[in-house]
């Protein structure tokens, strides 16, 4: 994955689904987002953008949604995430990396001690 990432210039996982999504599909002007989401196995990013093109472009969002997953498919990162698209028209991408879900699976279970953090903060 380092080959293709530049960790300088991608902070989130999302901005690099969202990078590769305006490479491959024309989103001038248009604001969308990328949001996480997670299932018992997998985590999980997940975008509502078919809908804002269907009322654009007066086409179905299932139809849009596929002409994405097909462009995706073609690109560099179809090793690392799986698109999928969901019976109404949302944009998933599952991450591969299975080591890489365990681990968020792990880390996602870590109690941070809020409370600790802020008075750390208010000492310094």
């Amino acid at each position: 994955m380092n080959n293709i990432l530049n960790f300088d210039r991608y902070l989130t996982l999302s901005t690099i689904i969202k990078d590769e999504l305006l490479t491959i599909y024309n989103l001038d002007n248009i604001n969308f987002s990328i949001d996480f989401s997670k299932n018992s196995e997998n985590f999980i990013y997940k975008s509502c953008l078919c809908f804002l093109l269907a009322k654009i472009e007066q086409k179905s969002p299932l139809f849009i949604a596929q002409e994405i997953a097909n462009n995706f498919n073609r690109s560099n990162l179809k090793k690392y995430f799986q698109i999928r698209i969901s019976d109404n028209g949302w944009l998933e991408f599952v991450i591969l990396d299975r080591l890489l879900n365990q681990w968020l699976n792990q880390i996602k279970n870590i109690k941070f001690p809020l409370q600790e953090i802020k008075k750390k903060r208010m000492i310094k």
